[in-house]
């Protein structure tokens, strides 16, 4: 198992036990990571809809570059029937090593950051949807699709940068698939889904990346 495959599976049992119940829709889906026209990254994420109350758990798996990587990035969220954040733990390791784990209780929301220099933990309310905002996964965006136009989400950033943003409806692209906007400068990101909410692609402006899901045209 490579090293990656190891976080992942630590991280995956630390927020669920057991093998969900294949109740809901579930998904396999890899993503590509470009900027400009060069492949910089690929991320596979796991969606098992476990049903009803038992709500809906995300995995992934990213590697940066895809052939010869020098960061690894793995990432586990649970997240309630109402696609609202419950927890979530991101670990990278090579380069900035970090890891970052998310819980949400009774509206507030605790951060919690380790890195080379140290742990720091931050609680923010939390009584909107949260988003984790990571440049290294979009597997924290994988429900937005679900969410409902205007609906108001906190945004959090790995470094504990946080944004209120409303999930903006920015119309239909050349395909006719819907486009949502969320947030602004570090943490803006741009998500094209189908009316499935299905993600197709996502943006990060700021940092000039496309991500998009395997084999679609640009």
């Amino acid at each position: 198992m490579t090293p990656v495959l190891r976080f992942l599976a630590v991280l995956a049992a630390a927020i669920g036990s057991g093998t969900p119940a294949q109740d809901g829709p579930n998904e396999d889906v890899t993503f590509d990571y470009y900027r400009g026209t060069t492949l910089i990254g690929r991320e596979r994420v796991t969606i098992r809809d476990r049903g009803g109350a038992a709500g809906v758990i995300v995995t992934s798996d990213a590697a940066f570059p895809p052939a010869r990587p020098v960061t690894y990035a793995a990432t586990a969220l649970e997240f309630g029937p109402d696609f609202r954040l419950q927890s979530a733990q991101v670990a990278v390791r090579g380069g900035d090593e970090r890891s970052t784990l998310v819980s949400v209780l009774e509206h507030r929301l605790t951060l919690r950051m380790i890195t080379a220099a140290g742990e720091a933990t931050r609680e923010f309310p939390a009584r909107d949807p949260v988003l984790l905002v990571d440049s290294l996964s979009v597997a924290p965006l994988m429900l937005v699709g679900r969410l409902p136009d205007e609906a108001a989400a906190g945004l959090i950033g790995p470094g504990g940068d946080r944004q209120t943003a409303p999930v903006v409806s920015g119309g239909r692209d050349g395909r006719g698939r819907r486009v949502i906007r969320l947030g602004e400068g570090s943490l803006e990101r741009v998500i094209v889904t189908d009316d499935a909410g299905r993600i197709w692609q996502v943006e990060f402006p700021r940092a000039g990346v496309t991500v998009r899901r395997a084999g679609a045209e640009p």
